[in-house]
């Protein structure tokens, strides 16, 4: 069983950033990914908050959230906004992120979280059951307490779940498809940005394998008049 990959999109705070390593390390967690992060990188103010952990961790920082998940599989937002998506506690998260590939945490800014367009990349939702007149977490708080529930996991369950396509397998198909939309002008000025979003998120939760994903490329070769062999025997 692979732990899942912690990631932070966009943080502001350089403290942040460090006290969410610190407790990712803590928990038994080696891996973090940072997106863009406000003040730049290296951060000294994250390093010394950071407590050394960074020493002992794979830590690396991306300026794109489609590069940050690329080789990823599943991802799971950490957001309130659920109503897309299956919602998780933490408890529940777990079955579903440790598998035989490899998993992400996204984590959002901490003025707003995670915006529409980084949900609309996810499979699933975690909450945490705060109350609902006051539901804004610390970005380093929230970090704690997903990696303290996902370290009660017993990475020995008996799962052996079907491959999924990476999440740089689905943004190629969303692109493909988006690009053969824009030219049959499917979208008009005033739905293009929703349609997207909706497109997206019916890709991400679809769950697909590596075979969908060949097997829709060609099928949208084929509606555009474009169904030649492909180099790829496998396609």
């Amino acid at each position: 069983m692979k732990p899942p990959v912690f990631i932070l999109v966009e943080p502001q705070l350089g403290e942040n950033i460090g006290m969410a390593a610190r407790s990712i390390r803590n928990f038994g967690f080696k891996e973090l990914r940072i997106v863009n992060p406000r003040d730049g990188w290296p951060n000294p103010r994250a390093t010394a908050a950071a407590a050394d952990a960074f020493d002992s961790m794979d830590v690396s920082v991306s300026t794109s959230i489609h590069d940050a998940v690329a080789d990823l599989h599943s991802l799971f937002a950490t957001t309130a906004r659920t109503r897309e998506h299956q919602n998780l506690s933490p408890t529940s998260a777990l079955q579903h992120v440790y598998s035989n590939q490899k998993n992400g945490i996204l984590f959002g800014a901490e003025k707003n979280g995670l915006s529409n367009a980084h949900i609309a990349l996810c499979q699933y939702a975690i909450s945490l059951p705060v109350d609902a007149s006051f539901p804004s977490l610390n970005l380093a708080q929230a970090v704690a307490v997903i990696a303290y529930s996902l370290q009660n996991l017993n990475p020995s369950l008996d799962q052996n779940p079907s491959p999924l396509a990476s999440q740089d397998d689905i943004h190629a198909l969303f692109s493909s498809l988006s690009q053969k939309l824009k030219q049959a002008q499917y979208f008009s000025p005033q739905n293009l940005a929703s349609r997207t979003l909706r497109i997206q998120r019916l890709l991400s939760n679809a769950s697909l394998s590596p075979a969908d994903v060949r097997l829709l490329h060609g099928i949208f070769r084929a509606l555009s008049g474009k169904n030649q062999p492909s180099h790829n025997p496998n396609t």
